[in-house]
């Protein structure tokens, strides 16, 4: 026999899953009626009148103006739509060499973002020091901005534990169980969320990029840290103790880069963001000697706006990474044949040369796919990928519980 206190939770998850299916199908195609919500959701009318009574009093829909119809007869229905003045929501993310902070409004759009170079601080500093930025961020765009903070999303690649809050491991910036979501959330006084960046990039592109990620999705980011991520329908993986996706020290075939780890020809190494700025200095394409300070420009950067200019070195360095790249997907592709593939990866957005390259070493790799042109594309937030891995971690929490994340005293 089931207890009461047994049943709650049960009762409580519910209401979440439906009260979040009441949101994202706004988000998807607001304003909505709602008898269209209860469509859309499979939610029965009663349902739905109350999840959205209680998301009108948290502040996350608004009613908007009923269009009316001539021949329509009795009161107008009153659509509904999410309101993006309720607030924003924070997004850090811990790269190699800096950090970026960021301030999102619940579509996801980037509202404003600032990048700060670690240059050689602790992690503690390097959590405190993005924390104060958020702060400064609001403070500066407070005329122009909704308010309040409703809470902040934090990422990063490396083992990133969701469930503490924890960059467990972290070997490019040598991190070891830093608790960020708790740090954060002390110093800002709102709830924290951390995930790795892959996971939330899958995550952002199901919830306002392209609707067939929803299926499945693979993912493999391509930075300083390589990592992968699997999302089946609009759950990511995350493996036991949450690894899952550790591809960083995968072989690659004919690779002598040494790599940290001791071995060589680790995929990190050999494609990593370091390797290909290093590659870029000695052919002479960027300056040897990066600008010190916090404020100085990553070097990467230096190498996308010589990329953009049409050089052609540029280009072939580019070009030789995403065949590398392709040939490192293939297989998690045969594994995983998902409906979806997103290479998070600079050349592949900018460069048409470099999806052709990838695309014919999937091909030439796969034993399950001829033609990948159809299913393997680049983020669709490349522009902002990391203010947007940041913040979506928090934005997922919302969209899948979202009085649980904002309930209604914190949004009024």
């Amino acid at each position: 026999m089931f207890s009461l206190e047994r049943d709650e939770p049960r009762e409580s998850t519910r209401r979440a899953v439906s009260s979040g299916l009441v949101l994202r199908a706004v988000l998807d195609e607001g304003p909505l009626a709602r008898s269209h919500i209860a469509r859309r959701t499979g939610l029965s009318p009663a349902s739905v009148t109350d999840h959205c009574y209680a998301l009108l009093g948290s502040g996350l829909l608004t009613e908007v103006q009923p269009r009316r119809s001539r021949k329509a007869m009795g009161r107008p229905t009153v659509p509904l739509d999410l309101n993006t003045d309720v607030g924003v929501v924070g997004g850090i993310h811990y790269a190699a060499e800096h950090a970026t902070v960021a301030l999102v409004d619940l579509r996801g759009t980037v509202l404003a973002e600032r990048l700060v170079r670690h240059d050689g601080a602790d992690a503690g500093t390097i959590v405190t020091r993005s924390g104060d930025v958020l702060v400064e961020l609001l403070h500066r765009e407070a005329s122009t901005l909704p308010t309040p903070l409703l809470g902040v999303g934090v990422a990063s690649g490396g083992w990133v534990d969701p469930d503490r809050g924890m960059i467990v491991e972290h070997d490019v910036l040598g991190w070891q169980r830093i608790p960020v979501a708790e740090l954060l959330q002390d110093r800002l006084g709102v709830p924290v969320c951390a995930d790795s960046h892959v996971r939330t990039l899958l995550r952002a592109e199901q919830l306002f990029g392209r609707s067939e990620s929803r299926a499945s999705v693979l993912g493999l980011f391509v930075g300083n840290i390589v990592d992968a991520g699997f999302a089946l329908g609009e759950r990511p993986h995350h493996g036991a103790r949450s690894r899952a996706g550790a591809v960083a020290h995968r072989a690659v075939p004919g690779s002598t880069v040494p790599c940290d780890c001791g071995r060589t020809g680790c995929l990190q190494a050999t494609v990593s963001e370091w390797r290909l700025v290093a590659r870029a200095r000695e052919l002479g394409l960027i300056e040897r000697q990066p600008e010190p300070g916090p404020a100085a420009r990553p070097a990467i950067f230096d190498l996308l706006d010589v990329l953009r200019a049409g050089d052609p070195t540029a280009r072939s360095l580019f070009v030789e990474r995403a065949e590398l790249v392709g040939q490192a997907v293939a297989p998690l592709i045969d594994m995983f044949s998902p409906d979806l593939v997103l290479v998070i990866e600079p050349g592949i957005t900018y460069l048409p040369e470099c999806r052709t390259a990838l695309h014919r070493q999937i091909a030439a790799h796969s034993f399950t796919v001829a033609d990948p042109s159809g299913i393997v594309v680049g983020s669709s937030f490349m522009e902002h990928a990391l203010a947007t891995a940041g913040a979506t971690a928090f934005l997922d929490a919302l969209y899948r519980d979202p009085l649980g994340a904002v309930p209604s005293s914190r949004a009024s």
